[in-house]
This record gives structure tokens, sequence and C-alpha cells, in this order.
């Protein structure tokens, strides 16, 4: 039913999907007091590939109904020590890459990591990532299930703003 939510995928030989986010556990992470068009950059988020031996990163949207923008995204091949901050991903050592080569069925996984801006002052959030990438001719999307609020202060209204001491 995803599949046919959010796209098709290039099923690898064994059933997965070429791109994978590995575990599939949900994941989220709240920051308080944060500001308009100011970047808030997330890592430590894995790929990886099934059945081929590389796949690229077109592009990585918030999930549907989003208050959030994705301004910039990148991949390093693997998986580096950055959690969350208010800086650009270039500040936060992210180079410009694309490309996910750490493979499923090893355990390895490629690193991507997303910068995000809200429009305005209030809490904003998203839930879910939307990762468009090709290999070869063909393509896809992976959901990434990271749930991420950008908090206006430390926000009441929002539990997971209000719970950040």
């Amino acid at each position: 039913m995803l599949a046919g939510a959010y796209g098709w995928w290039l099923l690898a030989p064994t059933g997965e999907p070429a791109v994978a986010f590995p575990g599939g556990a949900d994941f989220g992470i709240s920051l308080p007091s944060t500001m308009a068009d100011k970047p808030y950059s997330i890592g430590a988020i894995a790929l990886c590939v099934n059945g081929v031996d590389s796949a690229i990163v077109d592009s990585v949207q918030p999930g549907p109904g989003a208050a959030l923008t994705v301004s910039a995204f990148a991949v390093r091949p693997h998986m580096g020590t950055f959690g969350a901050e208010q800086v650009s991903l270039r500040a936060a050592g992210f180079g410009n890459g694309r490309v996910v080569t750490g493979q499923c069925s090893a355990g390895e996984g490629s690193e991507i990591g997303v910068e995000f801006t809200k429009p305005g002052s209030a809490t904003a959030r998203t839930d879910g990532l939307l990762v468009h990438w090709h290999t070869g001719s063909s393509s896809g999307i992976t959901r990434v299930p990271l749930h991420l609020v950008l908090c206006q202060g430390r926000d009441p209204a929002v539990a997971s703003c209000e719970s950040i001491r």
C-alpha cells in the first residue's frame, strides 16, 4: 500500500526496495526555541542499498502535510556522529554527496543529512521524509520514519516541546 501512496520501488532480487531505511522503527527529535528561516540540520539517518551497487538521491521532501521545508540534503558514505543542530549542512561537515553505497545485506549504511527551515515562529513538524532516488533507469521513493518538531520556545501545547529540559 505504501508503494502505491508514494510511488513505486525497484525491488531487488531479495524482494526489498533498492534503497531502504534499515531497521524501519520510527524515531524522532524535538528542538526547543527554534526560529523562522534559520537552518536546522539532522544527521545520523541511515540509508542502504539492496541488490544494486549504488543509488543516487535526487530529492528529499517532508512528509505530507508538514509545516517544514527541506532546504538541503547530502549523503556521506559512512555514518558520522552528527545529530542535530541549528547549523547548515555545510557547517555540519556534509558535502554535496548524493550516492548511497552501504549494502543492507552487509549491515552497512550511508548517512543522509537533511537541513530544514520553518516559515514562521510557530511550532512546525514533519512526520516522515520521502527520499526520491534512482539507480540506472529505475527510480523510487523510500520513506524514512523521522518525526521532527521545531518548537516555538518550550511550547506547552506540544508535549514533545514541553518535555525538553
